[in-house]
């Protein structure tokens, strides 16, 4: 059965107008059903790509000061979502099965050798310097014109020296969210 009551990110509607490619996420949260459900859309169909362990976040280098005491004091895996249960989520969420295409494993070992075409949409939540860090070294060149990058993690200093590192002097953009 499906439900729509899920609370979820309202991402920039017009970036599902404006180019019409695949949507890409690397890692996953359970607010994501706006996300995977635009890629859906009738008119603008598209494959929707989710990068994510499964596992957990990874341990952190010496980039990941904010995340670090999270990570170091926990009794276990951080932020893990199993595969099945993702996939529970997607048809909780009515989304067609036929759109998503699952890379289980670390960033490190898929994301390099993922064949996948132009990107309309890509949204980062690596948490850690080293994840982002790949996702935008293998990702964004793939980004067609007119796409977007949405980093979920620009408040976690490794991911945002990831960021910085990679994509400047380019342009940044922001968007306030309530």
């Amino acid at each position: 059965m499906c439900s729509a009551g899920h609370s979820a990110r309202r991402w920039p509607g017009r970036s599902w107008t404006r180019v019409d490619e695949k949507v890409e996420g690397c890692g996953y949260c359970q607010t994501d059903e706006e996300y995977a459900r635009n890629g859906q859309r009738p008119k603008y169909r598209r494959r929707v790509h989710l990068f994510d362990s499964f596992q957990g976040i990874p341990k952190p280098g010496p980039h990941d000061n904010d995340i670090r005491p999270l990570l170091e004091n926990s009794a276990g895996p951080v932020s893990i979502q199993t595969l099945e249960q993702v996939r529970g989520h997607m048809r909780e969420w009515c989304i067609d099965p036929e759109i998503l295409v699952y890379h289980p494993g670390w960033f490190a070992d898929t994301i390099p050798t993922a064949e996948i075409g132009e990107i309309a949409l890509l949204r980062l939540d690596g948490d850690l310097y080293e994840s982002t860090r790949i996702c935008v070294e293998h990702l964004y060149p793939k980004l067609s014109v007119g796409g977007w990058v949405i980093v979920d993690d620009w408040n976690l200093d490794g991911a945002r020296k990831a960021v910085q590192e990679l994509l400047e002097p380019q342009h940044v953009y922001f968007q306030r969210q309530q």
